[in-house]
């Protein structure tokens, strides 16, 4: 029995569209194009929402809730900015950015742009200067000298701890068994109870 369920809650859909909807797809003529995309691998399944195109239906039945200001409203200046400014990304201009800047400047409509501008390439993008790698600080000679006294203390405690084991063996208060090897040195297990109980 074949069931009917509200948009977005079919959990028995069996087909992928021949298009599915992305960002900047240019398949519709909003402004700022909004996909709603949300997928669940456990669900095996994907919804998908033009929410921009939902908005203009609301936006048409509630026109005294939009305002439409022809300008960029930088946050860094808390000022307006007029008109579209050149692309300056890293990137080729997107499209679909493209089309609608384009139109915005001749005033022709989106679908005029596309056949005007058919087979020209958007603006290219700017690359960026590398960063000089970063160059360390020669070290002063205090600083070395503070590290190399560091390493020869570590290197002290090893040699010290080495010798404690070596008489240890020799005094059979711990056996060979009782000495794990391990990267960059070793340990002793049951340490405390093999000083305290010599082996016979």
């Amino acid at each position: 029995m074949e069931r009917s369920f509200p948009l977005g809650q079919n959990l028995h859909s069996r087909e992928i569209p021949e298009i599915v909807w992305t960002h900047g797809d240019d398949l519709c003529d909003c402004v700022f194009q909004r996909i709603g995309d949300w997928s669940n691998p456990y669900l095996g399944r994907t919804l998908r929402v033009r929410v921009c195109c939902m908005e203009q239906k609301m936006f048409e039945d509630y026109p005294e809730f939009v305002q439409e200001i022809p300008a960029f409203w930088d946050a860094n200046t808390d000022t307006w900015v007029d008109g579209p400014l050149d692309w300056n990304g890293e990137d080729d201009m997107p499209r679909h950015l493209w089309h609608r800047q384009v139109a915005i400047l001749t005033g022709l409509s989106l679908d005029e742009t596309r056949v005007r501008f058919e087979g020209e390439e958007p603006p290219k993008g700017i690359e960026r200067p590398s960063k000089p790698p970063e160059q360390r600080r020669p070290m002063s000679a205090e600083e070395i000298i503070g590290r190399q006294l560091i390493e020869l203390n570590e290197l002290q405690s090893q040699l010290d701890a080495t010798v404690s084991v070596i008489h240890m063996l020799k005094n059979e208060t711990v056996t060979l068994d009782q000495i794990e090897l391990r990267d960059g040195g070793f340990s002793v297990t049951d340490f405390e109870q093999a000083e305290q109980e010599p082996v016979a």
